[in-house]
């Protein structure tokens, strides 16, 4: 179970990719101590069949066609087992709230749910990026699932977090020259499939305390660079999970940032996602704009994000000269 250097893939050595395996065993551990019941902590539960896929991946590198039919097959036992299904996109055109049910809303949970299960696989592409954004959207989201009252569902989400920042201590490279360990495909369709549980739990029904619009921020910069990126694959005749270096973060290496400057730029701009979403959540009445306003950054995320990159990155060179 180690990652391999290739053309896309720059990193020196073998590196292992137990990162989330080790943490998933933490929060698997500290179920078993609170003798957790498994109606409490069935995300978790759920989960550990990705954890099983993803160490099959991590291993024997398993190919898109095998993957996707059993994320499928998790996702509906999330629905089916939970009872969780997205009824409701909320306020997106400003004639209140838009709904949906019966088969449709089975379908779209699904694709939502594998979507995010995905996207967390797609950013974890350089060294500290992946667990860094994940804590600034699973920060706030603890915090809601807290006010939700579901204290169970909240210790394991704090040890899930806890569990990242010693993860970033050993990937991210603020206390290391490279990475040590990686996060495997294991940990992101485990951690992604939390995401979706949270976002689905906390944004549907009657009593949500997140709003469909909000969930959508929360997760804001993963989520609009990967629908653009698969996007763009699909419009070049290619699988929408081909791989290449087309991805936000490769866009600021290859004009020059290092692995901290870009890892801390994505940090920024998602946590200011993170902040909108936040606001929306507390005023309603904003969330076509901001649905809308959503859309215009996908879109321009697909059309202009290499000229708004260099440009930015042409700029940033050229003052750092001058500081020098």
């Amino acid at each position: 179970m180690v990652d391999r250097p290739t053309q896309r893939k720059k990193h020196t050595g073998l590196i292992p990719t137990i990162g989330g395996l080790s943490i998933y065993v933490s929060v698997l551990v500290t179920a078993i101590i609170f003798e957790f019941s498994v109606s409490e902590i069935l995300p978790f539960y759920i989960g550990s069949a990705l954890v099983i896929l993803g160490v099959l991946d991590d291993r024997f590198d398993l190919s898109a066609r095998l993957r996707l039919p059993v994320q499928m097959g998790i996702a509906y036992a999330m629905v089916h087992f939970s009872g969780l299904e997205i009824s409701s996109v909320g306020n997106i055109f400003g004639y209140g709230a838009v709904h949906i049910d019966g088969a449709f809303s089975i379908f779209f949970t699904l694709m939502c749910t594998v979507g995010v299960i995905n996207s967390i696989n797609m950013i974890d592409g350089i060294d500290g990026l992946a667990g860094s954004l994940l804590l600034i959207t699973l920060l706030p989201l603890a915090v809601f699932v807290g006010m939700s009252g579901n204290q169970d569902f909240l210790l394991l989400l704090l040890n899930l977090i806890c569990g990242l920042f010693v993860f970033l201590y050993f990937n991210s490279r603020i206390f290391r020259s490279r990475a040590s360990v990686f996060l495997g495909d294991a940990g992101s369709m485990f951690m992604g499939l939390v995401l979706v549980w949270c976002f689905v739990q906390l944004s549907q029904g009657a009593e949500s305390i997140l709003s469909p619009v909000s969930a959508g921020w929360l997760f804001g910069l993963p989520l609009a660079d990967t629908v653009s990126v698969m996007v763009r694959r699909v419009v070049k005749g290619l699988s929408p999970f081909a791989a290449d270096r087309t991805h936000l973060h490769y866009k600021f290496i290859d004009a020059g940032f290092s692995v901290n400057q870009t890892v801390l730029l994505m940090a920024i701009l998602h946590s200011c996602f993170v902040v909108i979403g936040l606001i929306a959540n507390s005023y309603r009445s904003i969330e076509p704009i901001l649905f809308l306003s959503f859309v215009a950054i996908v879109v321009i995320h697909f059309f202009l994000a290499d000229r708004i990159v260099k440009h930015f990155a042409g700029t940033f060179i050229k003052r750092s000269r001058t500081l020098l």
